[in-house]
């Protein structure tokens, strides 16, 4: 195994702090509040009816410094690129600011693979200084919306939110742990429902169904929205609402946008995009981004979908993290250089470093490391991949054997394609299909799919899928209880590794047969 000392003043780029608080204080030296601007904002499966130039143009226009993408289809990266920030494709975040992902930060889905795991990232604000966020895009059916515009009652209008309450539930799971912490907590989202500040009986009465020319059957009631109410039993404060407290004045549609040519008849005029906060964090000001017209704030033209963004300014006060020492990109080609930022307000005698695939930092010497030096509490170190192993290797901070914080690193050949490959060539009906997978591409929503005789998921019907969690390399089973149809059939069969909730796909199984018992 190749080892080598990245201590050079070239590659080891460190920032003292003078003090070091307890964790959960304010942090000396820093600014009593970061000003900041968080933007939720759908851009319609990777802008595929616009281009990423509108989605960028729209991202400037708002001055946002930290944004959510929903519906990134695989185009995180290219957003972050053209704007010239950071990129979260794990998360759909891109970032005028570090975005790290510290181990801890994940709570899984559902064993399926249908719900996919619930995560947070810091925002790293400064030395130090960080903010949780999370963001996720619900399911848009099955739609209690959809069944009051069909004459629901209130039974049927809840029953039917609770597909997007189990897939939020992952996320309220995770980011429990920044806000108990005290730290600041942003969480932006496309849910795809109303709120339920918005639905009050004042408001109902004085807006009907939006917009006015829509005439469904169904009575339009009040209706607390059990999302939002379980994003306030969170902890999470609604900064639009906030600011803008009035429903009736101020109704902030975000849905549909007025001059998208998709919104048909039966898309009603919400607002069903957020940016909510929790902890020590001041909403200033909060805006509707959009196309023009009476709902618009900002505007931005062409506007490349059919959601309107929400962008919200904050002020938020810095709390002292736990540890933590991170990547600021959790996917690398081999032989490129990688920023790891690090928080840990310790003692000498501590080192920095990566881990080859299967190495324990508390037993096993690093692939590459640092030494870091006494007082050295923050700071971002360049560590060179040059000669490492591909695979899903480890960065951490380890302390005379303890390991302090770690995270993961995907490193991947540069220029070799993803490959998927399963267990066998040959199952006995009911039997489980292993699938292993290498050089993934790491998007939030990158999914398995297994098809039948038709090979290309785009043009045939799926048999079973799953998500796999932005997780470059890794393993996972289709059998009873995943998503689609058990016990498979006999017949030839394979699997393809997709991209981002698309139907693009980077690599495809040799064909297996399935067998009758």
């Amino acid at each position: 195994m190749r080892r080598t000392l990245v201590g050079s003043p070239l590659a080891l780029l460190l920032t003292a702090s003078l003090l070091v608080p307890a964790t959960g204080s304010a942090i000396a030296g820093a600014p009593s509040a970061f000003r900041i601007k968080v933007m939720s904002f759908n851009i319609q499966y990777g802008a595929s009816y616009s281009t990423i130039r509108a989605v960028v143009k729209a991202i400037r226009a708002a001055d946002a410094d930290v944004v959510g993408l929903q519906e990134a289809f695989g185009k995180t990266r290219k957003v972050a690129r053209l704007l010239g920030w950071y990129a979260s494709p794990r998360m759909h975040l891109v970032s005028r600011f570090p975005i790290v992902h510290p181990n801890g930060s994940r709570v899984p889905g559902t064993p399926g693979g249908r719900i996919p795991e619930g995560a947070w990232a810091y925002v790293v604000l400064a030395d130090g200084a960080v903010a949780a966020i999370a963001q996720t895009h619900t399911p848009w059916w099955p739609s209690g919306m959809y069944a009051m515009l069909q004459g629901g009652s209130e039974a049927e209008v809840l029953a039917d939110e609770r597909g997007k309450l189990a897939w939020l539930q992952p996320h309220l799971d995770a980011v429990a742990g920044p806000i108990a912490g005290g730290l600041p907590t942003i969480f932006v989202g496309d849910l795809n429902t109303p709120s339920f500040l918005d639905w009050t009986p004042e408001a109902v009465d004085a807006l009907g169904w939006q917009p006015p020319s829509l005439d469904p059957p169904g009575e339009r009631f009040p209706v607390a929205w059990p999302v939002t109410v379980a994003m306030e039993d969170a902890g999470f404060s609604d900064t639009y609402r906030t600011i803008h407290p009035d429903p009736v004045a101020d109704p902030g549609f975000t849905y549909c946008a007025d001059l998208y040519p998709a919104c048909g008849r039966w898309d009603t005029w919400d607002r069903i995009d957020y940016v909510y906060t929790a902890g020590p964090i001041v909403p200033v000001h909060s805006r509707v981004v959009g196309e023009g017209g009476p709902y618009t704030d900002i505007v931005s033209l062409p506007w490349p979908t059919d959601h309107r963004a929400v962008v919200s300014t904050v002020d938020v006060t810095p709390v002292e993290p736990p540890s933590f020492a991170a990547p600021t990109d959790e996917r690398v080609a081999a032989g490129r250089a990688v920023d790891v930022v690090f928080h840990d307000p310790a003692s000498g005698g501590r080192t920095i470093g990566i881990w080859a695939p299967g190495d324990d930092p508390a037993s096993d010497p690093a692939a590459v490391s640092a030494a870091l030096d006494a007082g050295v509490n923050d700071g971002t170190v360049r560590i060179d991949t040059d000669g490492l192993a591909p695979g899903p290797s480890t960065v951490a901070i380890v302390d005379s054997g303890s390991v302090v914080a770690s995270a993961d690193l995907a490193i991947v050949e540069r220029g070799v394609p993803a490959t998927i490959t399963t267990s066998a060539r040959r199952y006995a009906q009911g039997e489980p299909v292993q699938v292993s997978w290498t050089g993934g591409p790491g998007n939030r929503y990158d999914w398995l799919a297994l098809n039948r005789d038709c090979f290309d998921p785009s043009a045939c019907a799926l048999r079973q899928w799953r998500y796999i969690d932005g997780r470059p390399f890794g393993t996972a089973r289709f059998t009873k209880g995943s998503e689609g149809v058990w016990p498979l059939r006999p017949g030839r069969y394979a699997v393809s590794l997709c991209v981002d909730d698309d139907y693009v796909c980077v690599a495809t199984s040799a064909v297996f047969r399935v067998v009758a018992s």
